[in-house]
């Protein structure tokens, strides 16, 4: 087991910092973005990605999840028979879809633009059709290399890329392109990353003799994958996706310029956590430690909360403090407009983090019902959206998708405390609160006198600073030193 536990430890520390250098540049993009888009023009932006996120999500049809599920299994028992099936199949599946859906787009763009209140953008659809069909690639490449848990190909090659599309993307503003600069660095960008992935993902499987037994798993892996598909489909509804339509179709492009800007910066953030960041690699190393030790998932769940309480607890007091400079000094007052629903996204996004314990143990479990029967609140979520957003604008657009959210997570944890044992860790969860206090209060009283990046950086720093020696007063891991010694060798994290 712990040898298991090192490897996931090592790629996740590859994946920590493979992630810290793509974030880095993503931010460094995003800002880029921003600052050289009108709130308008970054609102159309913005419905273009949603468009692609919406092609994603129809076509994938759960095969990113079913490799991440069954591959570990087969890589185990070294079965390429299998594991080459299921990946051609998968990519097959994907393409003749994305194709179809890419055609659809194209030829019917003038009518869906109109839709949506959004005249002009079909010119921009040919180009989009290919960047969403790469990505999509791209996923599945991804999701196999998460199989084989090789966190160090994956994060240099994301690292180099986004180097590359940095630099793309600032010599296409500065030859004034525009959103056009912004398409086409991504379309770039796209391809050499699709390139990349192929070449590594093509070694690991394919160059590997067939052997192995054939089995007849196609229609249990399946239904596996159907109904995550499904699920995922109604994932369109809790995504940026479905509230920029509707905000398009009500409002305008300037309030999904503003919107868009406050639910994906919080996100970020709360995406970026390492537990979250360790997603991809806790999911396969659980997955073959409970083919061998069936009681590791109650002890998993207990320890994977308290690794994302202590992150993501200081990050959503220390984010709503410090909310008004983060958004004047990093990209601009333009932006304020949308400081209630950054402060919003930040509660239920420190809720929405919660769901991925609960996530792993759905996959592991084979209970994908569980997050099929958890997408009811879909109808509550757009029946709210379109009720609020004509009456209180992108606020009630907030307020819908983030209450769905808690909904969606509650469902699921009720359903799967029917199939296991499991609780949370609430005293460490109220210790980690009492731990942000210290943190908090200097914050309160320091935000007012924050007038340059650099101040807002170095306050950022040194509350971090007095929460975590607050963590080596109050420790909050004792009971699980065992294990994350074990994973890590590092004897210092018995500290906390």
């Amino acid at each position: 087991m712990a040898t298991l536990y090192q490897k996931g430890f090592l790629e996740s520390i590859y994946n920590l910092v493979g992630s810290i250098g793509s974030v880095g540049l993503l931010f460094l993009i995003q800002i880029l973005i921003i600052k050289n888009l009108s709130v308008e023009n970054y609102g159309i932006y913005n419905i273009l990605i949603s468009i692609s996120t919406g092609a994603y999500f129809l076509c994938n049809f759960g095969i990113e999840s079913i490799i991440e599920r069954y591959l570990p299994e087969y890589i185990e028992k070294n079965n390429y028979k299998i594991i080459k099936k299921i990946i051609k199949k998968g990519i097959l599946i994907t393409i003749s879809s994305l194709i179809f859906v890419s055609l659809i787009l194209i030829l019917f763009g003038n009518l869906f633009s109109s839709l949506i209140n959004s005249s002009g953008i079909e010119r921009y659809f040919v180009v989009l059709s290919i960047i969403f069909i790469l990505n999509l690639e791209i996923k599945i490449q991804e999701a196999i290399l998460n199989a084989y848990i090789d966190q160090k190909t994956k994060n240099l090659v994301k690292i180099f890329s986004n180097f590359v599309y940095l630099g793309l993307i600032y010599y296409f503003f500065t030859i004034g392109l525009g959103l056009w600069g912004a398409l086409y660095s991504m379309l770039i960008t796209n391809i050499i990353l699709f390139i990349l992935f192929f070449r590594k993902t093509y070694h690991l499987v394919f160059t590997k003799k067939t052997v192995g037994k054939e089995e007849k798993i196609f229609k249990k892996i399946s239904r596996y994958g159907i109904l995550l598909y499904l699920s995922g489909l109604g994932d369109i509804i809790f995504q940026l996706t479905t509230d920029v339509i509707i905000i398009s179709y009500f409002l305008s492009s300037y309030w999904v310029g503003i919107y868009s800007f406050s639910y994906t910066f919080t996100r970020y953030m709360f995406y970026f956590l390492p537990p979250v960041i360790a997603f991809s690699i806790i999911l396969p190393v659980i997955i073959r430690e409970y083919n061998k030790n069936k009681n590791i998932l109650p002890v998993f769940f207990k320890l994977y909360n308290k690794l994302i309480a202590f992150f993501s607890i200081p990050l959503c007091i220390g984010g709503i403090i410090l909310s008004e400079k983060i958004i004047t000094l990093i990209f601009g007052s333009k932006y304020l407009p949308g400081i209630e629903v950054f402060n919003i996204y930040m509660i239920f996004f420190l809720i929405w983090s919660f769901g991925y314990p609960l996530y792993i143990l759905v996959r592991v479990l084979e209970k994908p019902k569980i997050i099929f029967y958890s997408r009811i609140f879909i109808i509550y979520n757009l029946a709210a959206d379109i009720i609020l957003v004509p009456s209180i604008g992108i606020l009630g657009a907030a307020i819908a998708t983030g209450t769905s959210i808690f909904f969606v997570i509650l469902f699921q944890l009720i359903f799967i405390k029917k199939e296991i044992k499991i609780k949370y860790p609430w005293k460490n969860f109220a210790l980690m609160l009492v731990n942000s206090v210290p943190m908090a209060i200097l914050l309160y009283f320091i935000e007012p006198f924050i007038s340059t990046r650099i101040e807002l950086f170095g306050v950022v720093a040194l509350g971090s600073i007095i929460y975590f020696i607050m963590g080596l007063i109050n420790k909050q891991f004792k009971e699980d030193w065992n294990i994350l010694n074990s994973a890590s060798k590092l004897n210092v994290l018995k500290y906390f």
